[in-house]
């Protein structure tokens, strides 16, 4: 390992190399601040070393990743996402926005269904960033409803009707505003325009068919409900048909 030996000279034969890899640094530049730690890391002890290093450097983005990585590792993953998020509140601080971005990303991954309210605040992280990232909005809409937090869930569903350039997408995101809009707001009206709009976007979509017709059920809209049975498929009329079942 010759081209990689810049520490240790012939002279250091015999010393540890821990203490002649101190004193190679010093040499070098005698204004570093050197820690060393004469044991062997391992997964027992590699968190502690991590986090005094932390403690020590709390303005440093490397053990704050590494921290943030260990806790995934011990499958400690609200920890590991609000490591993640103070990192990215650490490199947004100083202007380093793509590492804020991913910093987010990896807290809302590492958060999952484990921590919602962790993954609701890193989406919002990402937007705040990147305020029309699909895959940002499509999460915080579902990691939302998970953590109860129903008007985060509809402005997300909101924005991602106006900014969605996929019609399967937006035809859902239509579809659920009309749900949350009937379920928490009680708009029926609103909810009827959402289910509506997604069936301009994807005229069989089943999920808006269905909803539709259950609405026109609720206010007697015989017309409407021969219309819509009409318009879907074999398997859709047989989900219409189970769900009016319920209802009726």
């Amino acid at each position: 390992n010759l081209q990689r030996q810049v520490l240790h000279g012939t002279r250091d034969v015999g010393r540890s190399k821990l203490a002649s890899a101190v004193d190679r640094l010093r040499d070098l530049n005698p204004h570093v601040e050197v820690h060393a730690h004469a044991t062997r890391l391992a997964r027992h002890n590699a968190l502690d070393l991590v986090r005094a290093l932390s403690q020590r450097r709390p303005l440093s983005p490397g053990p704050l990743w590494m921290e943030a990585h260990l806790r995934l590792q011990r499958n400690e993953r609200p920890l590991a996402a609000q490591r993640f998020l103070d990192l990215a509140a650490l490199s947004r601080s100083r202007g380093e926005e793509s590492s804020a971005f991913w910093a987010a990303q990896a807290a809302s991954l590492a958060a999952g269904e484990d921590a919602p309210q962790l993954a609701v605040r890193a989406l919002h992280e990402s937007l705040g960033l990147r305020p029309d990232h699909l895959p940002s909005l499509v999460g915080l809409a579902q990691a939302a409803e998970k953590a109860g937090d129903s008007a985060a869930a509809l402005r997300a569903y909101r924005r991602l009707t106006a900014v969605s350039r996929d019609t399967v997408q937006a035809a859902r995101a239509h579809v659920r505003l009309g749900e949350l809009s009937a379920r928490i707001e009680n708009d029926l009206a609103g909810a009827r325009l959402h289910y509506d709009a997604a069936l301009r976007l994807q005229p069989d979509d089943p999920s808006a068919l269905i909803r539709v017709l259950e609405e026109a059920v609720n206010q007697g809209d015989l017309v409407l409900i021969n219309a819509g049975s009409s318009a879907g498929t074999e398997d859709y009329t047989y989900q219409a048909v189970a769900a009016l079942g319920e209802v009726l």
